[in-house]
Order: C-alpha cells, then structure tokens, then sequence
C-alpha cells in the first residue's frame, strides 16, 4: 500500500461511497480508539455516527463521518444537533475525506462559542500521515484504495479523463506512460530504450498472470500509436525492450509456442501508484487553472460552477495544443534544420480553436484574451505544486513527436551538438540581473543558464553586450532619478521597468544596481559578476568577425541598422546610437558564424551558437541570403526555448539533473522581455503614496498585486521575446 494509492482514493471518495467511508474511518481508529462505538441506526444517529465508550458514565466525546465538501455546513449542522440531543457532550471529532486543515480554524472558534463544543477534525492527512507503521492501519487503508481507486486506476478511467480532443486513446495512454517512464529512467538511458520500454508499459498496463498479452498483440498496440512509421523499426525496438524488461518487470509466457507476456503483480501494483500519482497532479493542475481563473476573470463572467468547469477544460485543452505544438516544433527544428521560436505567440488562436471545438457559439475577443492569459499563467509562472507535472507533461510530448517522426529517438538527438559554445546577447544578460528581485523558485532564466553550464556548454559574450548591459543600467539610473518629471523622455528602460513591478520604491534603484557594478570600473564589474555567478566569460570575437566575406558582413550590418533606425522612428535617440548597437549585433552574428569552423551538413552540429530574445534576429539570415550573392549562411541564432528543449533532450541530457530539468522554464514568462509602461508606473506609484508608513514587504505585495490586477485588465497577451529589443535599442 502506497501513499498515492491512499490519497486518491480519499479524493475519490463520492457522496454515494459514505457507507464505505464510515466503514473505514472506523476500522481505522480502532487501533488509536479501542473505545470506538458506531452508532449507525436504521432509526437514526441523532447528529453522531459514533462515540467513545466511558465506563465511568454517559460519554463526553462523539463523531461524526463525512464525506461532505461543505464541511463547514455540515460540522455547525452536527453540533446543533448533538448539542440539543446529548447537552452533556464537550467534543466532537470530525472524520472526513476533505482535506481542511487551518482551514478548520474558524469553524473551531464558532463550535466553542455557540455549542460550548470543542472541535477536533480528522481530514485527509490524517490518514495519510498514520496509516504506515501500523499492520492494521495499512491492512484497512489497502482494502479502501482497493474498493476506491483500482476501479478507476484500471481499464484506462484515468487515461480518459485527459482532453479528449488532441489525440485518440492510445495515444493519450502513450503519453502518460512516456511521462511516467521520463520520471522513472535514469538521465544515462537512451531515448530510444526510454521511449519504448515506456510504450511496452503503456500496452501491458491491464496484464496479469491470468491475462497475458500476445506478443503480436503488443506489436499491434505500439504500431497504431506510432501510426506511419517503419512497422519493422518499431517491431524491433518494441521486441528489445521486451528482452530488456523480461524478468525485471515482466513475465515471459510461452503456450502452445506462442510468447506472451504480462506485468509482474510487483510492477502492476507500481504502475497503478504511478497513475495514481499521475491522476492526482492533473488534479493539482486544474484546481491551479481555477484558481487563477478567479484571479484573472470577473466574477460575472464566471457565473456558476459548471462554467467554470467548461472553462478549466478549455484552458486544459489549449495547455495540451500548446505543449503538443511546441515537441513538434522543436523536433522539426532537428529534423529540418530550420530553428524557430518556440513561444506563446498563437496562443490566442490555439485558445479559439479550442473554445470553438468545446462550444460552437460564437465569444467574444475579450473572452479569448483572458483565457490565453490564464493558459500563459500557468504554462511560465506555475506553482510549485504543479511545476514537476507541467514540465513532465511537455517533456512527455516532446518525446511522443520525436516518436511520429522517428522510431529511433536515439538517433534524431545525436544530429544536435554535444559540447560547443554559446555566445549570449544583452538581451539573455539582462534577466539574469533581473531575477535578482525574484525567489528562487521564480527564476526561469537563471535557471537555464545554470543548467547550460552544468551541461557542459561554454558561456560567452562580447564587450559590446558588456558596454550594452553597464549603459543599460546608466540609463535606467537616470529614469529612477527623472520618474515624474517633464526631464525624461522616452520609454522606461526594461531593468528600472522589472524593478518597479517587483514593487520596489524607484528611490532605491540606484543602491540596488550597486550590487551590480561600482562607479571606478562599472564595465569591469558587470563582466566580473556574470562570470562569477553565472560563469559568463569574456572573449574577444572580432578577428573571426574580419575573416568573413566583406561583402556579407555588410549585408548583415545594413539589416540590423534598419532594424535599429525602425525603433527609434519616434524617439529622440541619434542615429549614432543605432549604429553603434548595430555593430554589435553584427560582430555576435558574423563572428559565431565565422567560429564554425567545422564542415557540418548538419544544421545542429555547429558548436557555436547566438542566444538572443530579440526576436527580429531570427529573420536576419533569410534576408541577407537572399540579397547577398555568395554561399548562404545557417543561422547561428538560437531561442532560449529551443535551449531548454536541447537541455531536456541533448546529447549531453544526462549532465544535467533531474531536478535541474524540472525547473528548466517551458516558455519564458513574458514579464522577463516586457516593458512597463508610463500608466503601470503611475499605478505603482499611487499604491506606494498609498500605502506609506506600512511594512516595505507589505507595499511590495500591493504594488506587485496592483500591477497584476492593470495587466488583466488590459487583456493584452504579452509575446514572448521581444519584439522591440527588450529596451537595449535604449540602453547606451
């Protein structure tokens, strides 16, 4: 008997199994409470299910079972009724499936006050903190999970409680299983090995010693959820995973010189934790999809429960097209050798199809931005509760794409490079100083490039993403100090704009960068702390940047000048400022470029590549393939998402931990590339005036909540990269 097995069955437990539920509550206590006497009566229990024997008279300590979700309702309706039938009666203990906790406090006081009852409640953890250890204990809470859980645990009721729409069932089945098997698996197996042993899970998954499964019935199960591919591919890899797992996990049968085969009852009862495991954390996701539901939409819009369920669905459906949508990209990127970003851009679009799939009537746009704005809640700041399982669930259809494109995972990821260098741009630099005001648990940048580093890859950058990043930072110390004032001009500068939405006072600006650089050596120090911390070294890439071709290099530089000019159209900032990043933006370019100095027909195998969140920079080598005249160049641009993907399915994936990969971002969270703009501010600032004399962290949380709340309401939802350079094109 497991933990998981318990717990679902718990949050399993309907209105209709109360029978059951008394039965087991009862049997449970009798260890801790041989004094337990059940009081169910055909007649009537007169507000009690049970009491505690006292021979020294009548007992002072009753208890009341419940399945009930308004425990609430249904505690102060028990102790009116105890209250009025047995006034001798000083405790009541609540036994209950719910889960309530500090949640009980209120109702406690209220039995005290009106009832003169103390009140104590057994909810869910109490069972699962107790039940091991104890032989009768875990003899009881085995036979509840048993009558509970395995009925739905088993012949797929879990698998089919998934969206429905993005795939038919096996293919659903496989992707819990590859999800479960990713988890499982060391970092050191192949992906290949991974990926199968995990399908001949999936095909096994109802087996037993009294059902086998033909192996040709395996085969057949496997191939219609790899559908197109190489039968004989999949047959072969599908008959070595089952080699591999004969004797560990599986029971080879051969009856009348057939082979069949079944789970061993240790691994069924495994896999059946697993998927109960699995079931409660698709739980957790979509009571975190209400919650932010709540927190984003009107309370008008959400007029009844049932629309808030359609509503979860909806977003759960978009969550799974996005997910579905991002493996496919990143696999094709491999395949083909085109990389793309791998953002929320669409995400409005994939929301509308599927809201038009669940409901044919007609919504409004308002309506779709604010779902698309909860999908993107969840998919770039989700909660810790459901960090592991968001991250596991797009892993697992990474995978499942790699699978429909090729039987041989294994094969597809050794076209992408093993070890190499990455050249990051001001953009990648300036969130890492960004997350600063962030909890470790908030960091996606970090995060990434922690583990890029762990990986094994080499981080670099050039002296003119250093002079970008400290004039950057001057530039946002002099918004600090003119905020409000008719002195400046222009946008706010995107490092004081994420200081300001962290609800920091914009007075202690300047202190906070000091952490960053000091006055003597401010270029010096920016490059001594990216190394320090981030292990970000220097380099100087401008002789590789003069050996190619002239002609390309200013083919490059003109695009990169229009694309700075175009920004600046209705600002005050000179031409010489566009120049001048231009340039830089050149040498990264044309200078990663001219580094690949191996011959690669494979557009992954180059081992030098350009992190950068400007998105304009992934049209620069189409354009200038197109105008210059010699041999086309490969683009040396990768997407940060594309560098999580590789992280999760790299050559070099077993470097980087479980752990590491779980809390690789799956879509940057848009606030890291965005701007603030002039009104957000002004709110910031009407909060802060506010709220004077209160705690620092209080304001802090009120601003940040204030600015939440105006972000909603703009109903905008935010591309992820920039598609105005993450206010660098302002930053000298």
């Amino acid at each position: 008997m497991h933990r998981n097995r318990l717990n679902f069955a718990l949050k399993e437990t309907k209105p209709s199994d109360w029978a059951r539920f008394e039965q087991f509550a009862s049997a449970f206590l009798s260890s801790e409470y041989p004094a337990i006497r059940t009081m169910a009566h055909p007649s009537g229990d007169e507000g009690r299910d049970a009491e505690l024997f006292s021979p020294e008279g009548e007992t002072t300590v009753m208890l009341q079972y419940s399945v009930a979700m308004a425990w609430d309702q249904k505690i102060k309706g028990t102790a009116k009724k105890i209250k009025k039938n047995f006034p001798h009666v000083t405790d009541l203990i609540y036994v209950t499936n719910q889960e309530i906790g500090a949640k009980g406090d209120e109702v406690k006081k209220t039995l005290r006050k009106d009832y003169k009852l103390r009140l104590d409640i057994f909810d869910k953890n109490y069972f699962l903190d107790r039940y091991e250890g104890d032989d009768h204990r875990e003899t009881v809470a085995a036979s509840f999970a048993r009558d509970i859980a395995d009925p739905i645990l088993e012949r797929d009721q879990v698998l089919e409680r998934r969206p429905q729409k993005l795939s038919p069932n096996e293919s659903r089945a496989a992707l819990v299983f590859l999800e479960m098997q990713w988890e499982d698996d060391t970092r050191e197996k192949g992906l290949t090995k991974l990926a199968f042993d995990g399908l001949v899970k999936m095909a096994l998954r109802n087996t037993s010693s009294n059902e086998l499964m033909p192996r040709e019935e395996i085969h057949k199960s496997i191939i219609e959820t790899l559908a197109n591919q190489d039968q004989k591919t999949v047959i072969d890899e599908t008959n070595k995973s089952l080699n591999r797992l004969t004797k560990k996990i599986i029971n080879h049968h051969t009856i009348n010189g057939a082979d069949s085969f079944c789970l061993k009852y240790e691994e069924y009862e495994r896999l059946r934790e697993k998927l109960a495991e699995n079931a409660i954390q698709n739980r957790k996701l979509k009571e975190e999809i209400k919650k932010i539901l709540r927190t984003i939409f009107p309370a008008s819009m959400i007029p009844s429960e049932d629309v808030e369920l359609a509503l979860c669905d909806i977003c759960m459906l978009s969550i799974e097209k996005f997910l579905l949508n991002r493996g496919e990209s990143f696999v094709h990127a491999i395949n083909n050798g085109q990389m793309d970003k791998i953002g929320f851009e669409g995400l409005v679009e994939i929301t509308k199809v599927m809201l038009n799939d669940y409901d044919k009537t007609p919504r409004t746009d308002a309506l779709l931005n604010l779902l698309a704005a909860a999908v993107e809640r969840v998919l770039s700041s989700p909660s810790d509760s459901i960090n592991h399982h968001i991250k596991g669930l797009a892993d697992s259809y990474t995978m499942l794409a790699f699978l429909r494109e090729t039987p041989d995972v294994q094969a597809a990821v050794k076209k992408i490079f093993s070890e190499g260098e990455i050249w990051l741009d001001t953009s990648a630099i300036l969130p890492l100083f960004a997350e600063e005001l962030l909890d470790e648990e908030d960091w996606q940048f970090k995060k990434l490039i922690k583990a890029a580093h762990s990986a094994g890859l080499k981080l670099k950058v050039t002296s003119g993403v250093i002079e970008e990043v400290e004039r950057h930072m001057n530039r946002s110390i002099a918004c600090s100090l003119n905020i409000g004032t008719n002195n400046w001009n222009g946008s706010y500068p995107y490092l004081f704009s994420f200081y300001i939405a962290s609800g920091a006072a914009p007075s202690a600006f300047n202190s906070w960068v000091s952490k960053f650089r000091g006055t003597a050596r401010p270029e010096d120090d920016v490059a001594d702390y990216i190394n320090e911390f981030f292990q970000i070294s220097m380099d100087n890439i401008s002789e590789e940047v003069e050996s190619v071709d002239a002609a390309y290099r200013i083919a490059v530089k003109e695009e990169w000048i229009r694309i700075h000019e175009g920004r600046r159209t209705n600002s005050n900032s000179d031409n010489m400022l566009a120049l001048r990043l231009a340039e830089h933006d050149t040498e990264n370019f044309v200078g990663v470029i001219s580094r690949r100095r191996q011959k690669s027909d494979i557009a992954f195998g180059y081992t030098s590549w350009w992190l950068t969140l400007d998105q304009m920079a992934f049209s620069i080598s189409s354009k200038v393939n197109t105008t210059y005249g010699g041999r086309p160049q490969p683009s040396p641009v990768m997407s940060a998402d594309f560098l999580s993907n590789y992280l999760s399915f790299g050559p070099t994936r077993n470097r980087v931990s479980k752990d590491s990969n779980a809390g690789l971002p799956i879509a940057l969270d848009p606030a890291l590339v965005s701007y603030i703009s002039p009104e957000l501010v002004q709110i910031a600032d009407s909060v802060r005036a506010s709220s004077a004399g209160l705690d620092e962290y209080i304001i802090r949380r009120r601003v940040r909540d204030a600015l939440d709340s105006a972000r909603r309401r703009i109903g905008k939802i935010t591309q992820n990269g920039l598609s105005l350079g993450l206010a660098v094109g302002d930053a000298s």
